[in-house]
């Protein structure tokens, strides 16, 4: 991070300060998630040690008192980070030598974390044995098998039900907690799967259903493609009108997302469609979110237990917020009233969508309090670079004409959105509609990158979000169920990150018009007199 490319003043190394010292708080947690599940293995192992071979669980035990010991030092590391930053608040230098200090530690403990899951399920079967002669093939969970029921971990294991529990203790906000059941899957596409089966094969899409059209596109897809003239798209800015096709075709079963990952970000009403559903709909519906944009964030648990017409599944993807930028493991949780769950369980089973057991053990434990912080990282980096932009480009003659994010005044939901505490992670940058073309996309990515990569400021060009990294990516590329549009996902940088990634940025939205082809702008010109387009480049 260069001094030079950036305004250094005392509030920015304060805040930096801050941010590093809440960094180091979260690595911390993250070393203490990981340490308690090693200590809960030592447990079991030296419980079960008469159930295995002595020779493997000697090996077992010295591998675990290693593996201790990486991440009881990585935590004592953290620890003496963090004290240093009482000295070097103030200094520009020693800011930029512990963010450096600190990305290293993510790295490191992200790396060594495969261990972990493989360690705790080491002794264990995947086809576990209800019983046994002479040598047990249960592993740590021996006599806690049951012959058709738990002998097989594509189906169901132990190792996952300690954190649905606590994902409801901790994520989900309702008061009669006991009501509502977790299903962790594979992946947050194994989620929407298991549903969308377990509807159909429940007979529960033979009515109309509602799908709101900024959907998740691989979503969207399956849910056309097997529904075909029963999907009535929706408009999510139309609440209005939604409940009025409600009101006309009494679907089955509802669709739409909490924050949409789409072209223009729409947010559904939720609050509004929900009340209606909870108070004056007489009619079974399914009411299928998808929260991943969201999280914890999500306000709407009351209402959606107070009608026994309603019927509400919520699924969301463990790989964003819920991995604290990791990126470690594929997962999925979905979130129900008992009565659904139970039979999801069943059609997690069938269709073969149940999360591995050693992924487990590589997802933080849950903790509403640190991934709250996470969020408000997210919210505070994504309201830095986002304002900026938008003054930016109101200032500027450039080929880019917007900038989308909920907190944003032009954001059509922002009457809804402006008092949310969280926004999502990630905005849109809107060309101007001569400039909408993928190949444009694809050459100012290039151009980020590559400006990035001289000033020697970390960014990221790939997929994803909820990471530490902040993210540029061409999304929706390869679909006909979603257009394709330019996404930044903003990561957990410290405030003199930010700072450098706006000049990035800017830098980059000025450069682009001289990197722009002289072939491919006198094809534009062409183009848009043919059309009788009045704007000329």
């Amino acid at each position: 991070m260069p001094k030079s490319s950036l305004i250094v003043n005392s509030d920015f190394l304060r805040e930096t300060a801050s941010d590093l010292r809440k960094d180091f708080y979260e690595l911390e947690f993250l070393c203490s998630s990981t340490l308690t599940n090693l200590n809960n293995f030592r447990y079991r192992l030296l419980k079960n040690k008469k159930n295995l071979l002595p020779e493997t669980g000697n090996i077992v035990f010295q591998e675990l008192v290693r593996v201790e010991k990486i991440f009881t030092n990585f935590r004592s590391g953290i620890e003496k980070s963090a004290s240093e930053l009482s000295k070097s608040q103030d200094n520009f230098h020693d800011l930029t030598k512990l963010i450096s200090l600190k990305n290293a530690y993510y790295d490191l403990y992200r790396a060594n974390l495969g261990m972990v899951g493989a360690l705790i399920t080491s002794c264990d079967w995947q086809s576990l044995s209800s019983d046994f002669s002479l040598t047990t093939q249960a592993g740590m969970q021996t006599g806690k098998i049951e012959a058709t029921f738990n002998d097989y971990k594509r189906d169901h294991h132990l190792d996952q039900k300690p954190y649905e529990e606590m994902f409801i203790k901790e994520y989900v906000a309702v008061k009669n907690k006991h009501s509502w059941k977790t299903l962790a899957v594979s992946s947050g596409q194994a989620a929407f799967t298991t549903i969308l089966n377990y509807l159909a094969m429940e007979g529960k899409l033979r009515k109309k259903v509602l799908l709101g059209k900024s959907s998740y596109f691989q979503y969207k897809n399956l849910a056309v493609k097997l529904l075909r003239n029963k999907v009535i798209e929706v408009d999510e800015t139309e609440t209005d009108k939604i409940i009025s096709l409600i009101k006309r075709h009494q679907p089955g079963v509802i669709f739409l997302d909490s924050l949409c990952n789409s072209k223009s970000i729409a947010v559904a009403d939720l609050t509004k469609i929900i009340d209606f559903l909870a108070k004056k709909y007489k009619h079974e519906v399914y009411l299928v979110i998808d929260n991943t944009g969201l999280s914890v964030s999500f306000s709407s648990w009351e209402s959606l237990g107070k009608n026994n017409f309603l019927k509400p599944i919520i699924f969301e993807s463990l790989i964003k917020y819920l991995q604290f930028g990791l990126d470690r493991v594929n997962g999925g949780i979905i979130i129900t009233t008992n009565s659904i769950a139970s039979q999801l369980f069943e059609y997690r089973k069938n269709l073969g969508t149940n999360i591995a057991d050693s992924s487990v053990y590589l997802l933080p434990r849950p903790n509403r309090k640190m991934l709250k912080l996470r969020l408000e990282r997210f919210e505070r980096n994504a309201r830095l670079l986002t304002l900026y932009l938008h003054d930016f480009l109101s200032q500027n003659k450039t080929n880019m004409e917007n900038v989308f994010y909920p907190c944003l005044a032009n954001h059509e939901a922002y009457n809804r959105t402006k008092d949310w505490w969280f926004h999502g992670c990630f905005f849109n940058l809107k060309f101007k509609p001569e400039f909408e073309t993928t190949s444009f996309y694809k050459n100012f990515i290039r151009l980020v990158i590559t400006h990035a990569r001289k000033n020697k400021i970390e960014l990221v060009g790939g997929t994803s979000f909820g990471l530490n990294q902040t993210r540029i990516y061409l999304t929706s590329l390869w679909t006909d169920f979603g257009e394709p549009f330019l996404r930044i996902a903003v990561g957990s940088e410290t405030r003199l990150e930010v700072e450098s990634i706006k000049r990035v940025l800017a830098d980059s939205i000025l450069k682009f018009d001289s990197k722009i082809p002289r072939s491919i702008l006198t094809e534009i010109k062409k183009l848009k007199k043919r059309l009788h387009l009045d704007r000329v480049i």
